[in-house]
């Protein structure tokens, strides 16, 4: 009998150790974003950019800036191998896992299952942010109030999405978007054509824009 058992305990011991090991990992991911800070998540941000222009570098025409190639690949008038496409989803894990702790810590309503949502959450705030009130909304009428009434976050849309993101992120009757329906509005701009990875490019951009103008402030 103690032949027989002897399969079956090491596979148990194997078993508890693999699940020891995975809870061990999550745990050392947890811990670290509950200890991360502006310049923790500042330095990921800045990582993650150069790590994306490297790759969407390797595609861009001479003939094109790579902002408005960027923006290019987001309207879907240009394609990416699907080589580029998987090194981008590879390099913006950290930035979704980010996002899932947020909407874990702060009970935020997306769906944590979705990177393009967690993406854009992590994207969206900083640990310091205050995440009902960071973006303050416009109603947008016309180019000419649009020009007129310009909030820093509404021209770092327009440098990561393009114009027409401006339109869906502008107009509410609410004075400040909360951070769930921000990031939807973000995510369902930013994925039209490439789900997750459209996303991810569209959020860094805006990301270190938004650091750059809290830098000059």
């Amino acid at each position: 009998m103690n032949i027989i058992k002897k399969p079956y305990v090491a596979i148990f011991l194997a078993s508890l150790m693999l699940f020891s090991s995975c809870n061990g990992e999550q745990l050392f991911q947890e811990n670290e974003f509950e200890t991360f800070t502006k310049v923790s998540y500042k330095e990921m941000m800045y990582n993650l950019k150069n790590d994306i222009d490297s790759v969407v570098l390797e595609s861009k025409p001479e003939s094109i800036s790579l902002e408005n190639y960027k923006i290019k690949l987001l309207n879907g008038e240009l394609e990416m191998s699907e080589k580029q496409i998987n090194k981008i989803s590879f390099f913006s894990e950290k930035l979704s896992n980010y996002g899932k702790f947020l909407a874990q810590k702060n009970n935020i309503d997306i769906d944590v299952n979705n990177k393009s949502s967690t993406i854009a959450l992590g994207g969206l705030y900083s640990p310091e942010d205050n995440m009902e009130t960071k973006y303050k909304k416009l109603k947008i009428n016309s180019e000419e109030s649009l020009q007129s009434r310009m909030n820093p976050w509404l021209e770092c849309a327009l440098i990561a999405l393009g114009a027409d993101a401006l339109w869906a992120l502008g107009g509410s009757a609410a004075s400040a978007w909360t951070a769930a329906a921000m990031t939807r509005a973000f995510t369902a701009v930013a994925k039209r054509f490439l789900g997750p990875i459209g996303v991810a490019i569209a959020i860094v951009s805006f990301g270190i824009c938004m650091a750059g103008n809290a830098d000059n402030s």
